[in-house]
């Protein structure tokens, strides 16, 4: 499903708007039972804050607006008791957008709850810039891979973290 909301036609440089944003759905049968796996991409980050400039705050709007459709199209298509919503949700660890979809989701981080969140943080993360300073501003993991289970003494759990893209 693409999101309602997504970048401007003219910012044809960002790629945002022609991208085709959105959350898709594959349900997977499974000898344990079945997943609902979503992927999303999510508009991207080009402001260190998104309180430094327009264009940063109205990234920061789209991203939470799509977190709301992303939630809304969780709730309305989920029919598995193992669900997990992945993707590139260009959003800090610490973001609205992406604490809305952990919590109205009823999600958990698989990497923070695996590694913790401190060593969660330096994995798959990457330099945000200040791009008008050209400068690397802070790290920020936006690939993340979010896990529910509605089972009771059943949980989908991470076993192996992949690479650490750092080294």
């Amino acid at each position: 499903q693409c999101f309602s909301a997504t970048g401007k036609p003219q910012n044809f440089l960002e790629a945002d708007y022609f991208g085709g944003k959105g959350v898709g759905l594959v349900r997977l049968d499974t000898e344990y039972g079945a997943v609902d796996v979503y992927n999303t991409h999510w508009q991207a980050e080009y402001s260190v804050r998104p309180t430094d400039d327009d264009d940063g705050l109205e990234n920061h709007a789209l991203r939470l607006s799509q977190a709301v459709e992303m939630v809304q199209f969780i709730r309305a298509t989920r029919r598995a008791d193992f669900v997990c919503a992945a993707g590139d949700f260009n959003s800090p660890s610490d973001s609205l957008p992406l604490l809305f979809v952990l919590a109205l989701g009823g999600f958990s981080d698989s990497m923070v709850t695996v590694r913790g969140e401190e060593e969660a943080s330096k994995l798959f993360s990457y330099p945000s810039m200040d791009w008008a300073k050209g400068e690397s501003i802070k790290r920020m993991r936006c690939d993340i891979i979010m896990l529910h289970s509605r089972h009771p003494r059943l949980a989908l759990v991470v076993r192996e973290s992949g690479l650490d893209f750092q080294q």
